[in-house]
């Protein structure tokens, strides 16, 4: 199931008042795809599923790794609001947390690359 986009006018489910839209068009979206699943490939050592609306990207210990993976956070919830994005820091690792509501689960497998069923 794809992300309705702002111009589409679906708004299929609601966040906290905050429609499960995506406003990047399907250019930039192929494109931001490719971003995250490059970002996961160069940078994430592991991935927790906590529940079917939270997963967590566990990052290399790099500097330049932590950089790549919040400004790619910080872009994701500016055009996908219904998305939450934090980092949880213990003296073992990083995370990367992303959740999303139910109505949009699907879009965690999306974003790093892993099947939806």
């Amino acid at each position: 199931m794809p992300v309705p986009r702002a111009h589409d006018g679906d708004y299929r489910g609601r966040v906290a008042d905050k429609p499960i839209i995506c406003t990047l068009n399907d250019d930039e979206g192929v494109d931001r795809l490719g971003e995250w699943r490059d970002m996961v490939a160069r940078n994430v050592t592991g991935v927790r599923r906590v529940s079917p609306q939270l997963v967590e990207l566990v990052l290399r210990d790099d500097p330049a790794a932590l950089a790549e993976a919040v400004e790619l956070g910080r872009r994701e919830q500016g055009c996908c609001s219904f998305l939450e994005v934090s980092l949880d820091l213990s003296a073992n690792e990083v995370r990367l947390r992303i959740s999303a509501p139910p109505d949009a689960e699907v879009v965690l497998d999306t974003l790093i690359g892993e099947p939806t069923g």
